[in-house]
């Protein structure tokens, strides 16, 4: 076995949070988190919860306290503004809360759409009764934890680690079909009122890719094309084989009524391609091609 010093920064923070007790470890996949994450996912003793939203790791941690066991909720600091109306439970509760939490939009970040939340995330946190510490650099990291840990479980308040990124690197990356689990109450809405031009395909490939190719609910089992029907979207339709892309794109095209469909497809990179990140120009772009130039 590594000595401990010379053990990852990742694995002592494990161990460190094993020895105090914590069991229940929730996380929305992440690269930053990619190691803890593979830790408590190949760990008999302890239980993995992987998320579709950060704010479902809030109730989580809670329960874990009232039957009495410590959890941690491992997250990118973009889900921070997911989390801010479920942390009222945690603040009126008095509920111990651990969350470790990666930056994005700080040290060296190049992905301009993490800059907003990236500016906000310590003083959103911080509006909502959350203390908050920084670890700067590796050396930080453990004793920074450590620190909290002992806020956390000992004075039973809600804190929060801030991981920097001059800890974690600066990130590229490639999105995917994850973004539909953050949100599937859209599909509900479209249920509701099945507006007549709206086609859906989804491209699923079961993993956060961009993450370190963690298992999507998808990836465990979870039919998003009869999550669609239950919320009433009348066509549907999961595509696994070849022969069946003819008839989804017949289905796509002219569908008269909401259609959603899901394109199976393999892990694995994807083709090199460049991801147009300037938001106004793609609004921009949007509506010159729906509507025309003005």
């Amino acid at each position: 076995m590594p000595d401990i010093e010379t053990k990852p920064w990742q694995d002592r923070v494990y161990d460190l949070l094993k020895g105090v007790g914590v069991r229940h470890f929730s996380y929305v996949p992440d690269a930053g988190h990619k190691r803890l994450i593979e830790l408590c996912t190949a760990d008999p003793e302890v239980a993995d919860v992987p998320l579709t939203v950060e704010s479902e790791g809030i109730a989580f941690a809670a329960g874990v306290h009232l039957g009495g066991g410590r959890a941690v909720l491992l997250m990118q600091g973009s889900g921070a503004g997911n989390c801010m109306n479920m942390l009222s439970l945690i603040e009126n509760g008095r509920f111990p809360f651990l969350t470790l939490v990666t930056m994005r939009g700080d040290f060296g970040e190049a992905n301009r759409w993490q800059m907003t939340m990236g500016a906000a995330v310590q003083k959103t946190l911080e509006a909502v009764g959350v203390r908050v510490l920084r670890a700067e650099t590796e050396a930080d990291v453990v004793p920074v934890v450590d620190a909290a840990i002992k806020m956390a479980f000992g004075a039973e308040i809600a804190v929060a680690v801030l991981l920097s990124q001059r800890v974690l690197g600066a990130k590229e990356f490639v999105t995917g079909d994850g973004e539909l689990l953050m949100g599937l109450g859209s599909l509900a809405t479209i249920g509701a009122r099945l507006p007549k031009n709206l086609s859906i395909l989804v491209v699923d490939n079961g993993i956060y890719g961009s993450t370190g190719d963690q298992a999507t609910h998808t990836g465990f089992g979870i039919d998003l094309t009869v999550v669609a029907q239950g919320c009433g979207i009348p066509n549907t339709m999961l595509v696994t084989k070849k022969d069946q892309v003819a008839e989804a794109s017949k289905l796509l095209h002219q569908a008269d009524t909401p259609c959603f469909i899901v394109l199976k497809v393999h892990g694995g990179p994807p083709g090199k391609f460049k991801l147009n990140q300037h938001a106004e120009e793609c609004k921009l772009e949007f509506r010159r091609a729906l509507l025309g130039k003005r």
